[in-house]
């Protein structure tokens, strides 16, 4: 019994003895984790339990333009004010890393996650061949999502409404998309692609759940024997073996519109594909594509925000008309065939799903970024080289400071839409200018605004945000053309939202009524 309390007290002994990283002078909010760690467990329960309101409480304070630190579920993270964004927001990679951050806060060395410290690959691929390959593969998104929502809602006519749980259907169009966008459709279709691709999330959810309550070096002995991890090794050998089959074409390969496979292998440096590396990178994208957003900052975006604005539509139904009416000029012009310039005239739309976004943001704790070296700011404080920082991008969204015309605290479809009710800040100082086409601006569902921090800022943009922004505004659509779509007999609001860690999920059991359109 003794060697066993010894066995698990060794590596919290341990790593108290380890040199701790130089502290910014600044408050404890929520549980603290003690000076060697004996009540991180707490803290992190605590933060579970309470982590939204102790940031939305302490945003809403006096002391909103004070730093505090701050235990959460994977991190301990210093939160800093939105006064030093302006001067962080261009930090060089190497003195801010947005990829070190989602290794920590993902436990990337045990999840797998970590192979996006390797190159930028897949950051390069989503900026540039990804987004430039929306052309083609828009129509084909369109006819494949169109069928799949015909399926499931199979049963609705104009005379029979049926009932159907919209996180459920948002979610299936969401993988749908990403298998397409990753293998094509062929072997989208088939079993022995599509069980691990539905599986690889849950596995990394298990691995993260499972040596989340660990300190580190006991997560280290653990990790090799956790069924979690057999789990993802399975998963990576099932899909090497179908990615890269032996003695035969892989399917994505021959595939009707281009695909992230396609890009991984084109783009290798050397003759002799690394598949092993492939698979992992994969693995990786599906994640962020299921989830867009619950590990990197690009994917729990898209079936959160898309459900979201579905709930939006049905909370505000005076906008329909007018967004249905933009929907069908936009499709007369292209024949009636959904393409990348149907969704980009969409103005009206951009703006209404901008923001329910705002209304309802993904996280609550944006702008993660590790500190690589010592960064000194304007008022002498010194983020020490290692610590994880964030901002309250949650609460910034309400904030009037960014949004004061209309009152932040009102639902505006049109906020976006009338450059007037933009925010009031100076638009050349605060529009990204890096990576972005000309004609993006800060009004458009993909472009950054000061007070949203979802994609990202300055350098480190999320470089799947055109990709991300053009497949809600399809499903979206596709939804608008097809049905009128409200709450249930007596409802007029969405179900109340979760959180999970720094997320902020909608229900997921919210119903919504559907009925075709004569």
């Amino acid at each position: 019994m003794l060697t066993i309390l010894i066995s698990l007290l060794l590596p919290f002994l341990i790593s108290a003895l380890i040199p701790k990283r130089r502290k910014v002078k600044a408050d404890r909010v929520g549980g603290d984790p003690g000076l060697f760690g004996f009540m991180t467990l707490p803290a992190k329960l605590r933060f579970l339990l309470h982590g939204r309101s102790l940031v939305y409480n302490r945003y809403n304070s006096s002391l909103k333009d004070h730093n505090y630190y701050l235990q959460t579920t994977l991190v301990d993270r210093l939160v800093l004010a939105p006064k030093y964004l302006a001067e962080l927001r261009d930090a060089d990679p190497a003195l801010l890393n947005t990829s070190v951050a989602s290794v920590e806060n993902t436990l990337g060395e045990f999840s797998g996650i970590d192979v996006i410290l390797k190159d930028r690959q897949t950051h390069d691929l989503c900026r540039g061949k990804l987004t430039r390959s929306l052309l083609l593969m828009i129509p084909v998104l369109a006819r494949k999502l169109q069928a799949l929502l015909n399926h499931k809602l199979e049963h609705c006519t104009a005379d029979g409404p049926v009932s159907y749980t919209a996180y459920e259907l948002i979610e299936s169009l969401n993988n749908l998309t990403s298998s397409l966008t990753l293998v094509g459709p062929e072997l989208t279709k088939k079993t022995e692609w599509s069980e691990p691709f539905l599986d690889v999330l849950p596995a990394i959810q298990a691995v993260i759940l499972s040596l989340a309550p660990l300190p580190h070096l006991l997560r280290n002995i653990i990790s090799p024997i956790l069924p979690a991890t057999r789990r993802l090794r399975n998963l990576h050998t099932k899909l090497r073996a179908v990615l890269f089959p032996k003695n035969k074409e892989p399917l994505w390969q021959s595939s009707e519109s281009p695909t992230f496979l396609q890009f991984f292998v084109e783009s290798s440096k050397t003759k002799t594909v690394d598949k092993e590396e492939i698979v992992a990178k994969v693995c990786v994208l599906i994640t962020n594509m299921v989830i867009l957003h619950l590990l990197l900052e690009l994917t729990h975006l898209l079936t959160t925000s898309t459900t979201n604005a579905l709930y939006s539509l049905c909370s505000n139904p005076s906008y329909v008309p007018a967004l249905r009416a933009e929907l069908i000029s936009a499709l007369e012009s292209t024949n009636g065939v959904f393409t990348f310039e149907t969704l980009k005239a969409l103005r009206k739309m951009d703006s209404f799903i901008k923001e329910s976004q705002r209304w309802t943001p993904p996280s609550f704790l944006t702008f993660n970024r590790t500190v690589m070296r010592d960064i000194p700011l304007s008022d002498g404080t010194i983020l020490p080289a290692g610590q994880f920082i964030s901002m309250p991008g949650g609460p910034m969204t309400r904030d009037p400071l960014f949004y004061n015309s209309p009152d932040p605290n009102e639902f505006d479809g049109y906020r976006f839409y009338n450059k007037t009710s933009a925010p009031h800040q100076n638009r050349n100082q605060n529009q990204n200018q890096a990576n972005t086409s000309s004609s993006e601006t800060e009004n458009e569902l993909s472009g950054i605004e000061p007070g949203n921090l979802q994609w990202g800022v300055g350098k480190l943009t999320c470089p799947g945000r055109w990709y991300a922004s053009a497949v809600m505004k399809l499903m979206v659509a596709l939804v608008l053309r097809e049905f009128e779509v409200r709450f249930p007999e007596g409802q007029t609001d969405r179900e109340g939202e979760t959180t999970l860690d720094t997320f902020i999920h909608p229900s997921e059991t919210q119903r919504l009524v559907f009925r075709r359109l004569g």
